[in-house]
């Protein structure tokens, strides 16, 4: 089913300069937003200290009609040498398309991504690397209703949910009991 200009859908967006926060500050109240974060360790002033940051610099996920989001677009245009630079762009595939987001993957990543770091492992998609494997669907416990494939990571099966072709990440441990295959 082809999504027309004015549905709603997840749309994977690219943010210059590592603006995504501040994007998605301006956002709020007129999208629904996402951001993949986690903590990272900073110096400042000689002092190390943890930091809530996006995951993946530059990325941001918006929900809502692409005419919209076009508009909001024009709004977040620098002018540097008398050429737009636009700070808010569309990600789009080797097809040239602009990617969008099944609304499936996008709940079941969001809801995983809001689990406590320990219990993830963030995976690295590189073209030509195999993400692929037996899915599953977990049946029972907080976790229910989640989506995945599983796949051989340090040695042990684990679960992992994507986002086709943008990033993806593994449960560290959840039990074969909780899960069924589809």
């Amino acid at each position: 089913m082809e999504i027309g200009p004015n549905d709603e859908a997840w749309y994977a967006m690219r943010v210059t300069y590592g603006r995504e926060l501040k994007i998605q500050e301006a956002m709020n109240g007129k999208f629904e937003t996402f951001i993949p974060k986690c903590y990272k360790t900073v110096e400042r002033f000689g002092k190390r200290h943890y930091e809530l940051t996006s995951c993946i610099s530059n990325l941001l996920f918006v929900y809502g009609s692409r005419n919209q989001i076009e508009e909001e677009r024009q709004k977040h245009i620098e002018i540097k040498d008398d050429k737009k630079y636009h700070q808010l762009n569309f990600i789009k595939n080797h097809e040239n398309e602009i990617i969008k987001v099944q609304n499936k993957q996008m709940e079941d990543f969001i809801r995983v991504s809001n689990l406590p770091a320990e219990e993830l492992i963030p995976l690295d998609i590189r073209e030509g690397e195999s993400l692929t494997g037996q899915r599953v669907k977990v049946i029972d416990g907080p976790l229910v209703g989640i989506e995945g494939f599983i796949k051989r990571i340090e040695g042990n099966k684990r679960v992992v949910v994507t986002i086709d072709g943008i990033l993806a990440t593994a449960l560290k441990f959840i039990s074969p009991s909780l899960l069924t295959k589809i």
